[in-house]
């Protein structure tokens, strides 16, 4: 920008100023993400003590902060599956697999010999072009006159809410033995239910 005589002139950076504009944002980022590397790390240990207490109740405000439960609880969920029936059990808004896709291949890949996949959800594109694909995974339909519009998984002591329709998506983790076992409980007569209508 130049004044000159009362006029005002606006003037062009040359093109190579982007790159370089752009190449400072990324050293920049690259910066942090060594600090935050350095914080996880001196950070973990404190999770991982005794004394660490993870609250029975947690809440995931937005789309990144659900990616972000679900990539570090996964690991979470497994070790509570595994001492039951190894059986994710639940609901599914079909609105969730497009969403999420990229965690779900993700987990998909990585399932133990002994994981089970029972979900009923809605009959929506994602389900047709996923049926058979993944090994143990299992999606029932009640049919088109009932449509879910959230997600709920009981993941051995844990129940995950999720609702991945309308923006900001957001999910609740309970960790609660019996409230988890009285769902499991529901979910496995549902799951025979639609077994014998089918």
């Amino acid at each position: 920008k130049e004044e000159k005589g009362g006029v005002t002139r606006f003037l062009a950076n040359p093109p190579s100023s982007i790159v370089r504009m752009l190449k400072g944002e990324r050293e920049e980022a690259e910066r942090k993400i060594s600090h935050a590397e350095e914080l996880a790390k001196q950070l973990s240990p404190l999770f991982l003590g005794k004394s660490f207490q993870v609250p029975r109740l947690q809440y995931f405000d937005g789309q990144r902060n659900v990616e972000n439960m679900l990539e570090e609880h996964t690991p979470i969920w497994r070790e509570s599956i595994y001492q039951g029936d190894s059986t994710w059990w639940g609901y599914q808004d079909a609105s969730f697999v497009p969403q999420y896709r990229e965690w779900l291949d993700k987990a998909w890949s990585s399932m133990a010999t002994q994981e089970r996949i029972y979900l009923v959800s809605n009959q929506g594109p994602s389900e047709k072009e996923l049926t058979g694909k993944v090994r143990g995974r299992e999606i029932r339909t009640l049919g088109e006159d009932l449509e879910f519009s959230s997600t709920v998984w009981v993941l051995g002591e844990y129940i995950v809410m999720i609702s991945s329709r309308e923006k900001p998506h957001y999910a609740f983790q309970i960790r609660d033995k019996v409230f988890a076992q009285n769902q499991r409980a529901i979910f496995k007569a549902l799951w025979s239910r639609v077994k014998e209508r089918q």
